[in-house]
């Protein structure tokens, strides 16, 4: 996916767990986020509750990828602090920069 977003043109930085997006966060503010919900270290609901935690970083548009059914309770868990749900294999590769788009500029 960070490839085919470079191609588009979008800046991307790519944190392998959730500790180090966190850094990666704190160190410059991102346009997006894009979070697995099943990750090392810290997994996505963490990652979301401690970004969102953040006052300064409430604005921030998430999108969360998963290749897990996201339930009831995952989706109140996630409420309030992802903008939008894309299961994996479900959009191809192709398809995602456009449906990116709406959430932030691809220059940013």
């Amino acid at each position: 996916m960070s490839t085919r977003l470079v191609r588009e043109g979008w800046r991307v930085t790519t944190a392998e767990n959730g500790k180090v997006g966190r850094a990666a966060v704190a160190a410059e503010r991102p346009g997006l986020i894009l979070s697995d919900s099943l990750m090392p270290e810290m997994d996505g609901f963490a990652f979301l509750r401690t970004l969102r935690a953040k006052p300064e970083r409430g604005s921030i548009p998430v999108v969360v990828l998963t290749a897990k059914d996201v339930d009831g309770d995952d989706r109140r868990r996630l409420a309030g602090r992802a903008d939008r749900f894309l299961r994996k294999g479900q959009v191809g590769l192709d398809h995602q920069p456009g449906l990116l788009r709406p959430f932030v500029s691809p220059k940013r």
